[in-house]
């Protein structure tokens, strides 16, 4: 048995799901080494926060007040200061906080507390809003775009992309396309932007008149803002678009120093971290493995297939069988349901056939086993044999 180069490593150290960027803190005390001291805990604590929630449920999240902050520490495995400003008595600093993912695994297993550990691809967002006239997306007064430009992240669980609405952007969709896109145009933008898919998300804005059209807009040319949005949230990763989810936003919804579009952006980007949690959660189940077989025509391919598994997360561990030039065994051990395995392989690129009958004893077992095909998605096998 031979473990594939460096992919031991790359789970138990570098996930990104573990990585936490862009924790601010303004700290103000007696001195500046207090205010230093008292930043870096309350960033420690804030970074703890965002990463708990990535991985569990809003209510399971909760429960991790309690933990105080001298055992958070032993959790980090180590951090970094990407800015800092100081005076006599204020810190101002922005960190990274890295955490061990063994010993944050270990604690939500122990506690029975299901978990995701397997983060998608970035998702570029499409936010088409219908202003009473037509449907628009490029359009300097598409308040929905504008909201999400300054509210997205590309950091987490699901980071999202917004398009800039460059001469290639506004070619390959327009305004009034939100479900009238040609599907091949869609998926050259998705693939310039490095996404995994696309998602429509369609705003309706509503307001409190009898007719509830929009009012006129203000002196200065802006809208104004709507009492109500209905978000329709659209797939189109299959051949036409599909309604995947809808949302309601109020203005009761809204916060001091928001507005509701902001507010719509945030439940929007919950609601797909809930989907993908659905999709990928685990618990402390015991670990499962399959065997697969990856064909190749060259060294070349072979060594970029290998590149490709160290970016699958969620997986425990990948080990070669065998290796013959145009051929691997692998066995990859994971937790959770085969489909999870399948999607966390997806998020790297990767194929994972469904099972057929191997009548050739395992290297690892005199039993026929199920044999898998795995290869990456670029590889077809029309493309290789």
């Amino acid at each position: 048995m031979v473990l594939l180069a460096g992919v031991q490593a790359t789970y138990a150290s570098t996930n990104a799901i573990y990585t936490v960027h862009d924790v601010k803190v303004d700290v103000t005390a007696k001195s500046a080494v207090e205010a230093r001291e008292q930043a870096r805990s309350q960033a420690q604590r804030q970074a703890f926060d965002i990463l708990i929630t990535r991985l569990v449920s809003e209510t399971v999240a909760e429960q991790f007040n309690e933990f105080d902050d001298a055992f958070i520490g032993t959790l980090v495995q180590d951090f970094e200061v990407t800015n800092e400003k100081t005076s006599n008595v204020r810190y101002i600093g922005t960190y990274t906080f890295r955490f061990k993912k063994n010993a944050v695994q270990e604690i939500l297993t122990n506690n029975n507390y299901a978990y995701t550990d397997v983060g998608s691809r970035p998702i570029l967002i499409l936010p088409f809003y219908h202003n009473g006239i037509q449907t628009v997306i490029w359009d300097a007064q598409n308040p929905w775009m504008k909201a999400w430009n300054d509210g997205a992240s590309f950091q987490g669980l699901v980071p999202v992309i917004i398009p800039i609405g460059d001469l290639q952007d506004t070619s390959d969709i327009q305004n009034n396309q939100a479900l009238s896109y040609a599907p091949e145009r869609l998926s050259s933008m998705v693939q310039r932007y490095g996404a995994g898919e696309a998602i429509v998300m369609l705003a309706l804005p509503q307001w409190s008149n009898t007719q509830g059209t929009p009012p006129a807009p203000a002196q200065n040319g802006t809208a104004i803002t709507p009492d109500n949005i209905t978000i329709m949230m659209y797939r189109t990763d299959t051949q036409t678009p599909e309604l995947a989810n809808r949302l309601n936003v109020s203005a009761s919804d809204v916060k001091q120093g928001e507005n509701i579009f902001d507010v719509a952006v945030r439940d929007t980007q919950s609601q797909l971290r809930k989907d993908w949690k659905r999709k990928t959660v685990v618990n402390n189940t015991s670990e499962s493995t399959v065997e697969a077989r990856v064909q190749f025509k060259s060294m070349s391919e072979w060594i970029e297939t290998q590149r490709a598994l160290k970016h699958v997360q969620g997986v425990q561990s990948i080990d070669v069988l065998t290796l013959t030039p145009q051929k691997a065994d692998l066995s990859i051990k994971f937790r959770g349901s085969e489909s999870r395995l399948r999607l966390a392989l997806a998020q790297a690129n990767i194929i994972l056939t469904a099972p057929s009958v191997s009548f050739s004893p395992s290297p690892m077992s005199n039993q026929s086993i199920l044999r898998y095909d795995l290869y990456l998605k670029k590889y077809t096998p029309s493309q290789r044999y």
